[in-house]
């Protein structure tokens, strides 16, 4: 259906590209240089979601990034046992970060509201960006790192946590320089 419409090999159709391009330059891809963007651009693959489906997950591990092109996600999590719903996702806006970062289980479920398109990055995708163009790299996972600083100081620095019966708890970070230490990992050091 849309993942048809948008694929081309796996890779973005030029109809797509145009508009990933210029979504990635105003957020998290700001700071490339045209061949660094043009080489983010190429290792990501375009997908739909039809409405009602689910994209992330809660509790699953997820280690994608991806941009909202077109559509809208509602974000749903399951606290206390019961499904709550924290907000959407609109288009334009990039999904994923935290489970790309840390490779952990997805904190919330995201499902299309209506027909999504996407374009994906795997995190083997973006590993090798690192070794191809690793300052392009490098901007991206800088850029990932101020946006989740940014989500953390409007939730109050809350993140949910895993609870042993499969649900989640809103808690604080367990210690400071927690994202300075997961953004090092990422980029092959040490914090």
């Amino acid at each position: 259906m849309a993942d048809q419409a948008l694929r081309e090999g796996g890779r973005l159709r030029p109809v797509l590209a145009p508009a990933a391009r210029a979504a990635c330059r105003a957020t998290l891809a700001a700071d490339l240089r045209d061949d660094e963007l043009e080489a983010l651009i190429a290792c990501g693959r375009a997908c739909g979601l039809p409405e009602g489906e689910v994209l992330i997950a809660q509790g699953e591990p997820s280690s994608a990034l991806y941009f909202v092109a077109h559509g809208r996600l509602s974000v749903r999590a399951r606290l206390g046992g019961e499904e709550v719903r924290l907000g959407e996702i609109d288009s334009g806006h990039w999904v994923g970060e935290v489970g790309f970062v840390d490779g952990g289980p997805a904190t919330a479920t995201l499902v299309a509201e209506e027909t999504c398109a996407l374009v994906q990055w795997r995190a083997d995708a973006l590993h090798e960006l690192r070794k191809t163009h690793p300052r392009a790299a490098s901007v991206l996972i800088r850029n990932i790192g101020r946006e989740l600083a940014e989500r953390l100081e409007h939730t109050g620095a809350s993140t949910l946590e895993p609870t042993a019966d499969g649900g989640f708890r809103l808690v604080r970070p367990a210690s400071p320089g927690w994202l300075r230490r997961t953004l090092a990992t990422l980029m092959g050091g040490r914090a």
